[in-house]
């Protein structure tokens, strides 16, 4: 039997034998699952709640223009050169449009949407974990552990974003038709595997990524229909990649980052490409579940991290005896079609999404083997050491993902202050700043906040008085404070 049918859940071989892979006994299945799905939910209301209150940033108020237009004239969906963004994703795109006939453009329903959609993903990695060959434990803390990574955080907190979490989703569900096909004659799940891929091409081109995903599940487990079918799957997914450059406007990031770097000579392509894969591998180490440094600075270091990261799931990769090869596989692949991206835009956090799946999946490998060899020196060792860890990082990613939603804030507050909205950009700015200062370019915040006070014609003198204390040497705000002594009445001073 092959090992990785839902009858066989050891998914390794040690030493020619399959070797027990739980720490906990799972006499009640269903009483766990019960357990976990409400779990769950319970753990994303905590974590992700207070999302409901998350205004709007830039790409965001442009959704919610596309959707007025839209309403107006629905030929205007068809028209991305004409939409404020053309992102050649119209299944996401329509989603979005649902959530607006239901609610209007109402940001807590937008942002609850969206929390909804990453849940879903998460649950659906625990799934697909599971259809795949892990056992029951594995899969429960792959699923729990992508649902509260710190990496993708702008994935969840960004409306626009909605893409991410979607195209996921979609891409689970086309792996679990994938897997269920080889124990069901018939066209129903080949079928289903066909339109859930489709339909998360049409949401992120990205999503392109399943097909040699698919490839390597049919070398590593025999899961697959053989070269023919691998050849039709080629044939959508260059199709999808067609229709979705067509369908996308020339002035979204996609065509900057082609223009800008159309790769002239191959050497240079390369080079170009490998560093911003390894700053990719690095920021999914450097931030899986706390955050230690603002992620708008790229560290010196990351690169490097990301080349040790990417040696150890290259490896995994090769070991082609376990579940663990697959995601090791996916999460490596899900980099590449970001690289482009990353060289012109700094803020990665949303590329991210994809792999940090895969990520989830290994991180939690490594935690449950790390307690199965404590497990074997000491009884109750591993089960203590693990549910430990899983408690250390449940607690440090809620505390990261808070701090977190400083960085939404600040970008929110700047598209407050370009709409000339100051009370709402100053609130914006000044909630940022109380939550996580650490977390954003605290100059450029005081200073947006401080000018918000002084256009909306309040007393600033405070707002100028604590950035100085705060950011002494920042040009910008020693400036603003001479040009607020020369207006003073005091000759003397």
């Amino acid at each position: 039997m092959n090992r990785y049918t839902p009858d066989n859940r050891y998914g390794e071989q040690s030493n020619g034998a399959n070797v027990k892979q739980t720490l906990f006994h799972y006499s009640n299945r269903r009483l766990v699952l019960g357990s976990y799905v409400l779990a769950f939910f319970l753990v994303s209301w905590l974590t992700f709640g207070s999302l409901r209150h998350l205004l709007l940033e830039v790409d965001d108020a442009n959704t919610f223009r596309d959707n007025l237009a839209i309403s107006v004239n629905f030929e205007y969906f068809f028209q991305p050169e004409q939409k404020t963004l053309g992102s050649g994703r119209p299944v996401a795109e329509l989603v979005k449009l649902t959530v607006f006939t239901l609610w209007g453009n109402n940001p807590a329903a937008f942002h609850l949407t969206v929390v909804v959609l990453h849940t879903l993903a998460s649950l659906l990695l625990t799934v697909t974990t599971y259809r795949l060959g892990a056992n029951i434990e594995l899969s429960l803390l792959s699923g729990a552990l992508m649902l509260v990574n710190v990496t993708h955080f702008r994935a969840v907190q960004w409306i626009s974003a909605m893409d991410y979490p979607l195209a996921l989703a979609f891409a689970l569900c086309a792996l679990i038709c994938y897997q269920q096909k080889q124990h069901c004659p018939g066209v129903v799940w080949q079928l289903g595997f066909y339109i859930c891929y489709g339909l998360g091409l049409l949401s992120h081109v990205a999503v392109i990524v399943v097909w040699p995903l698919c490839v390597h599940l049919s070398w590593v487990s025999r899961i697959g229909s053989g070269l023919r079918h691998h050849l039709l799957l080629g044939a959508i997914s260059v199709m999808a990649i067609v229709g979705a450059f067509t369908y996308t406007a020339k002035s979204t990031t996609t065509w900057s980052a082609l223009r800008e770097h159309s790769f002239a000579t191959l050497i240079s392509g390369t080079v170009d490409m490998a560093e911003a894969i390894l700053w990719l591998a690095g920021r999914l180490v450097s931030t899986a579940h706390w955050l230690a440094f603002p992620v708008h600075l790229k560290q010196s270091w990351e690169p490097a991290l990301g080349a040790a990261a990417l040696l150890f799931v290259g490896w995994l990769v090769i070991k082609r005896n376990s579940v663990v090869s697959s995601w090791s596989f996916f999460t490596i692949i899900s980099l590449v079609p970001f690289a482009p991206v990353t060289l012109i835009h700094t803020g990665i956090s949303r590329y991210l999404y994809l792999s940090t799946a895969g990520f989830s999946v290994l991180l939690a490998w490594s935690m449950q083997r790390v307690g199965l060899f404590a497990e074997s020196k000491r009884r109750y060792l591993g089960k203590g050491l693990v549910a430990a860890a899983f408690a250390l990082v449940l607690t440090l990613s809620y505390i990261s993902l808070k701090k977190a939603e400083a960085v939404s804030k600040f970008a929110s507050g700047k598209q407050y202050f370009a709409t000339l909205d100051m009370p709402t950009a100053y609130n914006q700015f000044r909630s940022a700043i109380n939550r996580a200062p650490q977390m954003i370019p605290l100059n450029e915040a005081y200073l947006y906040m401080t000018f918000a006070s002084l256009l909306h014609g309040e007393d600033y003198q405070a707002d100028l008085t604590e950035a100085l204390h705060v950011v002494p040497a920042d040009p910008n705000l020693r400036a603003l404070r001479g040009a607020s002594l020369s207006l003073l009445s005091d000759s003397v001073r």
